[in-house]
């Protein structure tokens, strides 16, 4: 592109632009998927300084949807091949089942990551304290949280516990089959009647939010609740 000037830049960030309007029109979905994560890792590795881990995130989804036929249904491509806006026609699951592992692998290596006495039970869960009190990451001035610390160390306690637990949606979703229960203890049966699936939506989505509302962490709310859309069943 003519090295790291800032025409180059710029006109990488045009093309980005146009690459999305692509895959979210549904029109040459796939290379569109693939040039955009090309043009975004590029624009955002020349910068390590103002990139993060949702970079990675959007550029992980972006390079899975490469290999699947997005824009079969509810597309313009659709529409051209069909002559109707929705399309009955299959596609594989193994992307959605991939963007839905890759979720839950970022969601547990963060909690991971958060295994400290700021984070972890019988410490001092302070950490969204601090995090709210840093102009680095604050959206707005939190002094008034000082009567709520209780409050914010509930908050950072249930983040922390949400992340290290969230590979148990993947146990929940696969003994969650009717076919399966016969074979289970009666106890285990009863649990896995619970709504796991939409706990976890609420919570999830709930807590992004709130991220979004306090943090200043870039497009990671969105990036990461666009996941979501993986937890719905095949049929719908």
């Amino acid at each position: 592109m003519g090295g790291a000037t800032q025409q180059g830049v710029e006109t990488l960030i045009l093309c980005t632009l146009v690459a999305s309007l692509a895959v979210i029109a549904g029109i040459g979905a796939r290379w569109g998927s693939l040039f955009g994560m090309l043009a975004m890792n590029t624009i955002s590795w020349h910068n390590p300084m103002a990139s993060g881990g949702h970079d990675d995130l959007i550029a992980n989804g972006l390079w899975i949807l490469f290999f699947v036929d997005s824009d079969t249904t509810w597309s313009i491509s659709s529409k051209l091949k069909t002559g109707k806006w929705c399309c009955t026609t299959l596609v594989p699951s193994f992307a959605r089942r991939l963007l839905l592992f890759q979720l839950i692998v970022m969601y547990s290596s963060t909690g991971l990551q958060k295994v400290s006495a700021h984070w972890i039970p019988f410490g001092s869960m302070d950490a969204l304290w601090y995090i709210l009190q840093q102009p680095t990451w604050a959206k707005h001035n939190f002094e008034w949280l000082a009567p709520l610390f209780p409050l914010t160390q509930m908050a950072t306690l249930g983040t922390w516990l949400f992340e290290v637990c969230s590979p148990l949606l993947l146990i929940a979703l696969y003994c969650n089959n009717p076919a399966r229960h016969s074979s289970m203890p009666k106890w285990i049966q009863r649990i896995l009647n619970l709504p796991f699936l939409t706990a976890f939506v609420l919570c999830g989505i709930g807590m992004h939010i709130g991220i979004w509302l306090t943090m200043d962490v870039g497009p990671f709310s969105f990036a990461a609740i666009a996941y979501y859309w993986t937890l719905l069943p095949t049929k719908e």
